[in-house]
């Protein structure tokens, strides 16, 4: 009996992986006649299969995100886009069936153009493994730089 236990919570444990992820935002000052931009990157410590996360924009202005994700493979289906509640969503996943592995580390999402003085704040932070299951994470964001 004790065995059939101990084997039941090891594969409850092993279904949930633990990620240690950070999203982090830098503010980027181009001068009045260019407006201002956001770098997008993660930083993880395991490798995973897509992610999402929002971001708060309310008093942004002039949001072009032609490049919300032009540091990532072109092979992933990548959403940005601007939702209710003056957020950008940014939803990256393989649904071609290509295996990619967004890999631990630094990663490089792109950047996020605008005007005005936003509040910005990450929130809705999720990542998935290779099953599509939800990592458990410790998901902490930055904010850095700006106007």
């Amino acid at each position: 009996m004790k065995k059939i236990i101990f084997t039941a919570v090891a594969l409850a444990l092993s279904a949930s992986s633990f990620a240690d992820t950070k999203v982090i935002l830098t503010g980027i000052n181009g001068g009045a006649k260019e407006g201002s931009a956001l770098a997008l990157d993660i930083i993880s410590d395991v490798s995973y299969k897509g992610f999402q996360f929002d971001i708060d924009v309310a008093g942004a202005t002039n949001l072009d995100l032609s490049s919300c994700s032009s540091g990532l493979a072109k092979n992933l289906t990548v959403s940005c886009k601007k939702i209710a509640g003056e957020k950008v969503r940014l939803l990256v996943v393989d649904l071609n069936g290509l295996n990619v592995d967004m890999p631990a580390g630094k990663m490089q999402i792109g950047t996020i153009k605008y005007s005005g003085t936003p509040t910005l704040a990450v929130s809705n932070v999720e990542f998935a493994d290779k099953a599509g299951e939800v990592l458990s994470s410790s998901v902490t964001s930055d904010v850095t730089g700006s106007k």
